[in-house]
């Protein structure tokens, strides 16, 4: 989540004008807009809270960032727009400094602004989103042309957009933005899975019972877990629970509704990492093959020197953690011990250790591995000697936006093309854990320029090196009880007996000395 950027106050409001105190709260966005698309921003981010808000039904969050669509509408809601800076300036350095102004918005149905009462406050991260706004007639609540043509409502997209999701290959998702569904047959009430089943599979407009409008998802049900899942052109999302509360039906698109930009099912594609297939050794070298999302070019342009960053890569994926956890350890082989062993020395701990709450503070408990990065970054040039992509290199992108939802769902439902590359590592050693079987593994989509390797090409480690290993601080110690205080049935008066004890034989050692020195001054005389 980003941060807030400004802070909001209704000011005043008279039929079809609002005025919005508004306040910059963060730096890096020190301006005051009287763009159009800012003010329609600012209104809808007003709806939070609210239910059933007129402007948040006619449009969504979506439409909100969708340029195309606000081009085409933004002058349907917003009649005029007017700023006036209260005090700070565009360069001011302090909070003290940062722009405070009024923006008057009128719009051209009081019921845009209708959820909007003078005297509240909202949060907002508003900005402009478009410029070249065309003419467009006012639009009233719940206006729709029944006589426009209905396109296509949906498209199809790879489940493994959603990592670990339990989805099918392939999925069907909204081609457009939530305020273009409508749902004739929408259940309202607490649904368990079972209770849901025939719409496993399907998209579905919901709204839960903090949703400040509807919503659209694919639905899945996961044994007794009911999953939404949706994505956009900013990427994907999900929500689960073991049952659902609120309302919920299959979705369709409404009749002569605005719609805005299609969803681009090539721009979900560029969020789909590759996947690590298998690996042949051969001698000094391994054999790695590669599968690659349709339309994937990522690779299809490296560098001698980002292929070498890519061959490490595929040396350590089979050594990831499949759990999640906060500790990032390798499963154990050479390969991990050097790199434990060259971690311990090249990186500080700040960037290797992982602490823990123990007996009170936070203490350091146990090393971890540096992201995956950074650590191919210094570590490419001390493990990997060569890498080449051996076949596949050329990879033409589809035009999946063009075809319909069947040919989509065809096209994605076919194998994925293959890359084939070559790795030769410094030391034969860090091949061994390849010669075992293990499952396929996500692989990142863009590598760097290995740095430079300093000092001595490390030798292969031959076992284990302590890594990860902490050993905690034992508890802290119990404070002592006060001599003064009883420590067991009629303590008190031994303490007093040792105290008197203690004062009777002071007082018989002075009298023994006193009679000594008269003593001796007696003997002197």
């Amino acid at each position: 989540m980003g941060s807030d950027l400004y802070r909001v106050k209704v000011a005043a409001k008279q039929d079809r004008t609002v005025t919005l105190r508004v306040e910059v709260v963060h730096p890096d966005s020190n301006y005051i807009s009287d763009n159009e698309s800012f003010a329609l921003m600012l209104l809808l981010e007003g709806t939070s809270g609210t239910q059933g808000a007129p402007l948040a039904q006619e449009m969504s969050f979506q439409d909100s960032l969708d340029r195309g669509w606000l081009e085409l509408y933004t002058r349907g809601f917003i009649e005029k727009v007017a700023k006036q800076v209260e005090s700070g300036n565009p360069d001011g350095q302090t909070k003290e400094e940062w722009l405070k102004a009024s923006v008057s918005i009128t719009v051209t149905d009081a019921a845009w602004i209708s959820h909007l009462v003078v005297g509240a406050e909202f949060d907002s991260r508003a900005f402009d989103v478009a410029y070249d706004f065309r003419e467009c007639a006012p639009i009233r609540p719940g206006q729709v042309d029944p006589n426009a043509p209905v396109p296509e409502a949906f498209v199809s997209a790879p489940g493994a957009l959603w990592e670990n999701s339990g989805l099918p290959p392939v999925v069907r998702l909204a081609a457009y933005s939530a305020s273009a569904y409508r749902s004739p047959k929408l259940r309202k009430g607490t649904f368990q899975a079972a209770d849901l089943k025939e719409l496993d599979g399907q998209v579905v407009v919901y709204q839960g019972p903090y949703d400040d409008s509807l919503q659209v998802g694919h639905l899945s049900i996961q044994g007794d877990s009911v999953k939404f899942f949706s994505a956009s052109e900013g990427g994907s999302g999900s929500s689960s629970s073991s049952s659902f509360e609120g309302s919920v039906g299959l979705a369709e698109l409404i009749p002569g509704k605005r719609l805005g930009s299609k969803l681009k099912v090539s721009s979900l594609l560029r969020n789909l990492k590759p996947e690590l297939r298998s690996a042949q050794v051969e001698g000094d070298s391994a054999t790695f093959r590669i599968g690659l999302p349709p339309g994937n070019e990522s690779f299809g342009s490296l560098t001698p020197e980002q292929t070498r960053t890519l061959g490490f890569h595929l040396l350590i994926a089979p050594l990831q953690p499949r759990e999640y956890g906060a500790q990032k350890l390798f499963t154990p082989s050479p390969l991990t011990w050097t790199l434990e062993r060259e971690v311990l020395k090249r990186f500080p701990a700040e960037n290797r250790q992982i602490s823990q709450y123990i007996n009170g503070q936070m203490v350091p408990a146990g090393d971890t591995m540096p992201d995956e990065s950074s650590l191919a970054e210094r570590m490419t040039a001390g493990i990997v000697a060569k890498a080449e992509i051996v076949s596949g290199a050329a990879l033409a992108a589809g035009d999946l936006d063009a075809l319909d939802e069947a040919g989509q769902r065809k096209a994605l439902s076919a194998a994925w093309p293959e890359l084939v590359v070559k790795v030769t590592p410094l030391h034969p050693a860090y091949l061994e854990h390849l010669k075992n079987p293990f499952p396929p593994s996500p692989l990142p989509q863009w590598f760097n320029d290995p740095a430079a390797w300093e000092g001595e090409v490390p030798a292969p480690a031959t076992g284990p090196t302590g890594f990860g290993k902490t050993t905690p601080p034992p508890p802290a110690a119990q404070s002592s009880a006060p001599a003064s205080a009883p420590t067991s049935s009629g303590g008190g008066n031994s303490n007093k007996v040792l105290k008197i004890v203690g004062i009777g034989c002071g007082v018989i050692v002075a009298l023994t000395l006193l009679c000594l020195v008269l003593g001796a001054l007696a003997g002197g005389k």
